[in-house]
Order: structure tokens, then C-alpha cells, then sequence
């Protein structure tokens, strides 16, 4: 693990820490152990706000990245975010300024970790999948032990701290801006890819719903008291998340690496462990929490994984397609919450508990299994017709421009959306001598950034 590598996961682990801080009301703004109406407001809003700027930032990303550059676009994501944070605190739940002030955090917020999420997800989808998987995994339990370390906090202190957060993302990610806000150069999908993928992303789509139902009568029927973070709730995250990643160790001894099925398993088991426990201990809500809340995080872990993935394969940008399935899943979570919270609790808790297991047994064995989540990851025939089809560009514009053979070669490994790390790593030269062939390409061709690359090489392919 080189130290970009290193950067990015830590990061990403701090990018989740803040959502978790900023969106987490009771630890932040709320002090005791009610939550009021105001408090649920509050959450539903800001999810809603953050989903809906995936969508639309993902929508206009072309036009984005022609109207702000990647570093800027950084820069202008941590101001964002450090100044929409503390905006709640400037007035009390009560208070008549208090839904302005939610509004304005909300769209400050919500963009800011959307152009958040066009940088991480630029950087991780440029590394080959292995790699790109096992990073994700790292980010997101290191994200889970510093929540286990940090979700505690409240108050004043809670909100300065949440709020210095995105300058230390920004720091970390300054230094190798590259990757952009359009990730993906690909613009148009075969039939033929579309009918290969289409009953896996139906699959998808019903799987996150399943997994939300099961999370919505958790949520509703046996963890209906909400509490306060505390250090109990943070031993047992960082247990079961140290659990995770020995028992992702053992899967690894037997010669594989870290891939999207290990992560699959690991969903499952986590939540089975925990639905167990609540039917052998129903007092116990807050430890189930606890390992519930690490489930839960697994699976958004997997379901960037795949969204890194589909962009890969097709023209579809990460951030709609993640934030489509976060929008699925928070409408699901909340359907069922509110229909087991009525309906189911008139059984017990161990008729629930088989209820839940059935149904995510179901999942994991019908709606979408292992086999699914390997071929989700594969790399089909369409993905080499694509590369194909860019090198082809890559070349006719090299021999059109005077470029050397080694100034060819980084244009196409460029072109793909690889970072000057990458290229650097898989050409065995050093950053600095791929930096000054990618000058000189630039000079060549008379262009300034990569954005116009890009739809240079779009004209070559019309041409």
C-alpha cells in the first residue's frame, strides 16, 4: 500500500466521520436522552438534502467539471462543509429561525459532500479493482473505529470538531488533486451490456430494499428507545469492527484477498449475530445497536464498491447510482419503520427475530447471492470493446500530433481517468517524469486540462 493509498483511505475514513458527526443530531446538537420532533426533522432533512445534492451534482457532472477545476472544486467542498456544520447552533430548536438556518445547512452540507464524494470516488475508481475494493473496506473500518472513538462527543466541543473536519480532508487530498469531477469518459452503453446488466441492478435495487425493511423492524420494533452515545456502544463497535477485519483476515489466509463476496459475507454474518442476540436478550438493545450500526455501514460499504464498479463498466457516474440506492434504502428503512412499529409488534420478539432471519436468509440465497455479487464485479466483454475503442482514439491522435511512444502510452492510461500515481506505478517511472510528459502532451495538442482531453478525443472519434 503505497502512501496516495494511504491518503485516500484516510481520507475517506474522516469524509465518513463527518457525515456520521453532521447527520448524527443527538451527538451533535442535541444534548439528553429524548429526541424530539425537531430532531427527526433534522435528520430526515439533512439525509434528504445530502441524497438529493448526489443526485443533481451527479446529473451536471460534465457541466462541473467544465465551470470548476479539481482543486478548487476540493477547496470549495471543505468551505461548505465547515461553514453549513455549525449553522444549526446559532439558534435553538424552538426558535423561529431554526428551519432557515436547517435549510441553508442542508443545501451548504449537502453539496459540499457531494463535490466530497466526486473526489474520493474519482481517486478510488482510477485504481485497478482489487486494490480499489480492499480500500474501500480499510476507509470504511477505520471509519468505523474512529466514530467508535469520536461519537461520543456533544455539545459545543462536538460542532468546533465536526466542523474542522473537511480542512483536514482537503489537506490530506490537496496534494494530488488529479481524477476531476467527471469520472467516467465513456458516454454511450451497447444493448448488449444493458441486457447483461439489467437483472443484476433489479437485483440490486430489491436486495438494499429487503436489507432496509430488516433495518427499518429493527429500528422500530426492538430498538425503540433511542440513547445517547456512549462508551459502552464505542467498545462494542470497535470489538465488532476489529472482528470483522480477523475474520476477513482468516478468509485472506486461505490465499484470497479482500474482494466484494468477503465483504458480502461479513454483512450477513454481523447481522445475524445481532438479531440473535436480541432474541436471547432483549434488555441488551444498545449492544444490538451497536453491531446493527456496523451491518448497516457494511453494506453501504458494498454498495459503493458496486457503484465504483457500474462506472467502470458503463457510462452510469458512481454518485447517481449511489445516491439512488441511498434514496431506496432511507425510503425503505422509514416504510417499514413505520409498518412495524404498528403491525409487527403485536409478536413477540423471537417470532420477529426468525421473521428477520428468513428474509435475510432469502436475500442472501434467492434475491441476490454470492454468484450475483461476482458477476456485478466482473468485467465483461463491454468493458475491452470500450478500451479498445480509446486506445484506438489514443493513437490516431499520438500520430496526428507528433507524440513520442512514452507520450502515447501516458495519454492513454490518462485518458482512462488514472491518477499521475498510477501511471507512474504502472509504467515504473517516477511522478515527476509522467507530470512533464503529460506538460508536453498538453503543449502538443494545445490544450490546458483535462476536460478538453477528453472531448478532444470525443472529435477524434466522430472524425
Amino acid at each position: 500500500m503505497n502512501k496516495n493509498d494511504l491518503k485516500l483511505i484516510l481520507g475517506f475514513a474522516i469524509f465518513q466521520l463527518y457525515v456520521f458527526l453532521s447527520l448524527g443530531f443527538l451527538k451533535v446538537f442535541f444534548v439528553g436522552d429524548d429526541v424530539d420532533d425537531s430532531g427527526i426533522l433534522l435528520y430526515w432533512g439533512s439525509s434528504i438534502a445530502n441524497i438529493l445534492s448526489l443526485l443533481i451534482c451527479a446529473a451536471l457532472h460534465d457541466k462541473l467539471a467544465k465551470a470548476i477545476d479539481s482543486k478548487t472544486a476540493l477547496v470549495v467542498a471543505g468551505l461548505l462543509c465547515a461553514f453549513g456544520t455549525p449553522l444549526l447552533s446559532l439558534a435553538p430548536a424552538s426558535h423561529a429561525a431554526f428551519m432557515i438556518l436547517l435549510v441553508l445547512s442542508s443545501i451548504f452540507t449537502g453539496v459540499g459532500t457531494a463535490l466530497f464524494y466526486f473526489q474520493l470516488a474519482s481517486r478510488f475508481i482510477t485504481s485497478d479493482e482489487k486494490r480499489a475494493v480492499s480500500n474501500v473496506f480499510y476507509a470504511y473500518c477505520l471509519s468505523f473505529l474512529l466514530s467508535s472513538i469520536f461519537g461520543f462527543v456533544n455539545g459545543v466541543f462536538a460542532v468546533v470538531f465536526t466542523s474542522l473536519l473537511p480542512c483536514i480532508i482537503v489537506i490530506l487530498l490537496l496534494d494530488e488533486p488529479s481524477g476531476g469531477l467527471s469520472v467516467s469518459a465513456e458516454k454511450s452503453m451497447t444493448e448488449e451490456s444493458k441486457k447483461e446488466l439489467t437483472p443484476l441492478l433489479v437485483k440490486l435495487c430489491i436486495s438494499v430494499l429487503v436489507f432496509s425493511f430488516c433495518s427499518g423492524i429493527m429500528k422500530s420494533v426492538f430498538l425503540r428507545t433511542p440513547t445517547m452515545w456512549n462508551i459502552r456502544v464505542a467498545i462494542l463497535i470497535a470489538g465488532v469492527t476489529l472482528a470483522v477485519m480477523a475474520l476477513v483476515a482468516i478468509l485472506r489466509s486461505t490465499g484470497k484477498s479482500i474482494d466484494a463476496v468477503i465483504i458480502y459475507r461479513c454483512v450477513f454474518f454481523v447481522a445475524i449475530v445481532c438479531i440473535t442476540l436480541l432474541i436471547l436478550d432483549g434488555e441488551h438493545a444498545d449492544d444490538a445497536r451497536a453491531i446493527h450500526r456496523v451491518s448497516g455501514e457494511l453494506f453501504r460499504c458494498l454498495l459503493f464498491i458496486f457503484c465504483l464498479r457500474l462506472c467502470q463498466r458503463t457510462h452510469f457516474h458512481p454518485l447517481a447510482v449511489f445516491g439512488s440506492l441511498l434514496a431506496l434504502s432511507k425510503i425503505g428503512s422509514f416504510a417499514m419503520g413505520r409498518l412495524g412499529a404498528s403491525i409487527l409488534e403485536t409478536y413477540g420478539a423471537t417470532t420477529q427475530g426468525l421473521l428477520l432471519i428468513v428474509m435475510l436468509a432469502a436475500l442472501y440465497l434467492f434475491i441476490f447471492s454470492e454468484e450475483d455479487v461476482r458477476n456485478l464485479m466482473e468485467t465483461s466483454h463491454v468493458v475491452t470493446s470500450l478500451k479498445k475503442a480509446n486506445k484506438e482514439r489514443c493513437e490516431a491522435l499520438a500520430k496526428k500530433t507528433g507524440l513520442t511512444p512514452r507520450e502515447a502510452e501516458v495519454l492513454e492510461l490518462y485518458s482512462q481517468g488514472k491518477t499521475l500515481a498510477v501511471i507512474a506505478e504502472t509504467m515504473h517511472l517516477s511522478e515527476s517524469t509522467v507530470n512533464m510528459h503529460r506538460r508536453k502532451i498538453y503543449t502538443k495538442l494545445g490544450i490546458h486540462s483535462k476536460q478538453e482531453l477528453l472531448e478532444l478525443l470525443e472529435h477524434e472519434e466522430q472524425d
